[in-house]
């Protein structure tokens, strides 16, 4: 239930957070990072391919194919490395998120360079690319994503009544 409710979050977002925000946001990014955390590899990585057929559909830059190569490749060099994080910090998602997003653009960059229309390094490109960017898409995840988590986990514990009860002194 939980992670049908997830990829719905993010679907939603693929399609809502592009035109509110001025830079884009890899809108599954929070819900592979949870499979990645909570499912075995080989949901991973056909989340992974569905997740990058969404968005190579509805947004994308690079040929029809490229953003679920990008997705499957990140989402299989990084399950190996999950064990260095904690299920059950708060923060272990939006971490897990920034690096994903930072491996996304290295991957990015490199296929934009295949294409034949490769990035002009500058400070500025490497500060938004593989610093800006990451640190977005981890405050969108733990903003989206961890948040609203936090708030299901404490109201499956104590109901909703937390919401409308006052404090007594």
């Amino acid at each position: 239930m939980q992670q049908k409710l997830l990829f719905l979050l993010a679907s939603l977002a693929l399609v809502v957070v592009p035109p509110l925000v001025p830079f884009p946001v890899l809108a599954f990014a929070p819900y592979l990072m949870w499979v990645l955390m909570h499912k075995p590899l080989k949901h991973l990585l056909w989340n992974s391919l569905l997740c990058g057929i969404l968005v190579d559909c509805c947004q994308s830059s690079l040929p029809f194919g490229c953003s679920s190569l990008e997705y499957v490749v990140v989402a299989a060099a990084l399950y190996q490395q999950k064990w260095l994080f904690f299920n059950d910090k708060p923060f272990s998602l939006s971490l897990f998120v920034t690096i994903f997003s930072l491996a996304i653009s290295a991957i990015h960059t490199m296929l934009f360079a295949l294409q034949g229309s490769p990035l002009s390094w500058s400070l500025s490109t490497i500060l938004t690319d593989f610093v800006l960017m990451p640190l977005c898409d981890g405050f969108y995840a733990f903003i989206v994503f961890t948040v609203p988590l936090i708030i299901y986990q404490y109201s499956k514990k104590r109901g909703f009544r937390f919401l409308f009860m006052r404090k007594v002194h």
